[in-house]
């Protein structure tokens, strides 16, 4: 079969956006644990990277690189004045109220450093991964250390703050060994007038389903193989649902095999996870 050059062109594309955003994703976690962003969404004006350098301490050459990097890749904004005669300072720097909230409010919920804190604990995880592909064991999320646990928290405290109720359980189901026994275990818990709130990520039916309605389907498999499916294989007999592997449905049948009777989707809007009354 003969190669069609614009589909090796497309697809050569395709997979060095990948690697564009692995890299940029590595200039993220340096810009949130630099103190970049912060620095920014501090700052009273637009900042040059000489400015920017010097709030946070750090060589103005490489700020000024690792800020080209954000601004091309349109994850802070810039203005130029576009000089004749053009120096380093002509550039500045600044976020958007949209941006801030993202990269440097922590009490807001829509903050997202935390899997940014964690990146290089995950990444890690690769020069592991080989190993587990032979023996089918994983590694469970301790593995990742301290930093890991703190990426964690930084990754769902925000929300869950905002968002609090006394009997939940956030995107945690998909990642053990055993959900069915927890679902158990839980029930046994409640009242029979209580209620649980299961958040867990909002997967469908499948693959086929989630390749086709999930836009960050490719990112959360990814994202499985390193940490979800990881922690649910980390013992030899784990379920193994990982990132999507909890739909709707699964979901449903075995919080009903857990003894609960009343299942109810909520109407909660949010990109990544879905929401579920669960009520014996």
């Amino acid at each position: 079969m003969s190669i069609d050059p614009d589909k090796l062109k497309l697809f050569s594309f395709l997979l060095f956006s990948k690697l564009e955003g692995a890299v940029t994703s590595g200039m993220v976690h340096l810009g949130d644990r630099l103190g970049l962003y912060r620095a920014l969404a501090a700052a009273p004006r637009a900042l040059t990277t000489t400015q920017l350098a010097a709030a946070t301490g750090l060589h103005e050459r490489w700020v000024r690189e690792w800020a080209y990097n954000q601004a091309a890749a349109k994850l802070i904004s810039f203005s130029s004045l576009r000089s004749n005669l053009p120096t380093i300072d002509d550039d500045t720097f600044y976020l958007t109220p949209e941006q801030r909230a993202v990269l440097a409010d922590e009490s807001h919920p829509a903050f997202g450093m935390g899997m940014f804190h964690r990146l290089p604990q995950t990444m890690e995880s690769l020069k592991r991964l080989p190993e587990t592909f032979r023996t089918g064991v994983g590694y469970d999320y301790d593995s990742h250390g301290p930093e890991g646990a703190v990426g964690i928290e930084r990754s769902f405290e925000p929300w869950n703050l905002a968002n609090l109720l006394p009997v939940v359980t956030f995107d945690c189901i998909h990642d053990m060994t055993h959900p069915a026994a927890v679902m158990q275990a839980i029930r046994a818990a409640l009242h029979d007038d209580g209620v649980w709130l299961l958040v867990d990520i909002k997967a469908h039916d499948g693959f086929v389903m989630n390749a086709e309605k999930n836009p960050m389907a490719s990112l959360m498999y990814g994202v499985s193989v390193m940490s979800c499916l990881s922690s649910a294989m980390s013992t030899p007999d784990g379920a193994g649902l990982g990132t999507l592997g909890l739909s709707a449905g699964t979901a449903e049948t075995m919080a009903r095999a857990a003894g609960f009777t009343r299942f109810e989707r909520l109407a909660v809007e949010h990109s990544v996870n879905a929401f579920y009354a669960i009520r014996p």
